[in-house]
C-alpha cells in the first residue's frame, strides 16, 4: 500500500472524469477518445453481433483501461511509462518527455513502483498507446527547426523519421498526422510512439 491514489482518466467519450482527483492522474492518449475506438455502429454490430457490438461501440473508450491494465501484467518487456505534463497539447508537442522534479510514473501493474515527491498531488501524467494489442509502445520526442531564409515563407509537408540503433532499424514514424504548413525560422515539436526499441541511438533518417 503506497498510500497514494492512482487514477487512470478516460473522460468525455471515455465515460470518465477529466479533472485530476488523485495523487497521480494518468491520461492515456489524452484521456478521451482512444485509438481505434471510432468504428461505425454498423461495423461493430457486423463484427461482434448486436449485443456485444452496441456495447463495444458505446463503451470502447471506457473499457480500454481493462485491456491496458491486463497488458501491463502480461507484457513485462514494455512498460506504460507516463510523463508529467500540464496538458495533452503540450505533451503532443514533445515538451514533456522528461521526468523533471515531479518524476515519471507507470500505468497499470507497476504503478506502485513510483510516486510523486512528497507534497505533490493532483499530478497529471500523459502517455500514448497503440490502438491494437500490444498497446504498449516506445515513446519519442522530436524537435524540428526550419532554418531561416531571406524569402521567408512556409513549406507544406508530412514529416517522417526512421531510427537506427544497437537493436537495428525501426519502422518509419510519421510525425504529423496530415500535411501541415511549417514556417522558416521556427521550431516544431512532436511526441510519437514506435513499436520498435532502437536501443542506443546511432542514426536518424528524416
Amino acid at each position: 500500500d503506497t498510500g497514494h491514489v492512482l487514477n487512470v482518466i478516460l473522460a468525455n467519450g471515455g465515460l470518465g472524469i477529466e479533472h485530476p482527483v488523485g495523487h497521480v492522474d494518468i491520461y492515456p492518449n489524452g484521456g478521451s477518445v482512444q485509438p481505434n475506438c471510432d468504428p461505425s455502429i454498423f461495423e461493430t454490430i457486423t463484427t461482434d453481433g448486436l449485443y456485444d457490438g452496441v456495447k463495444k461501440f458505446v463503451a470502447c473508450n471506457h473499457l480500454r483501461v481493462l485491456d491496458l491494465y491486463t497488458e501491463s501484467i502480461n507484457s513485462p518487456k514494455c512498460s506504460f511509462r507516463a510523463f508529467p505534463c500540464d496538458n495533452y497539447e503540450q505533451f503532443k508537442e514533445g515538451k514533456c518527455m522528461k521526468c523533471g522534479s515531479r518524476g515519471c510514473t507507470y500505468m497499470g501493474f507497476d504503478a506502485d513502483t513510483s510516486k510523486p515527491p512528497t507534497g505533490h498531488s493532483l499530478v497529471r501524467y500523459y502517455m500514448d498507446t497503440d490502438g491494437h494489442p500490444p498497446y504498449c509502445r516506445y515513446q519519442f520526442a522530436f524537435k524540428v527547426h526550419l532554418s531561416a531564409n531571406s524569402k521567408g515563407g512556409t513549406e507544406k509537408s508530412t514529416l517522417f523519421v526512421r531510427l537506427q540503433g544497437s537493436n537495428g532499424v525501426g519502422e518509419e514514424i510519421q510525425l504529423n498526422p496530415s500535411v501541415e504548413s511549417f514556417e522558416h525560422g521556427k521550431s516544431y515539436g512532436f511526441a510519437v510512439v514506435s513499436k520498435f526499441n532502437p536501443g542506443k541511438l546511432a542514426n536518424l533518417q528524416f
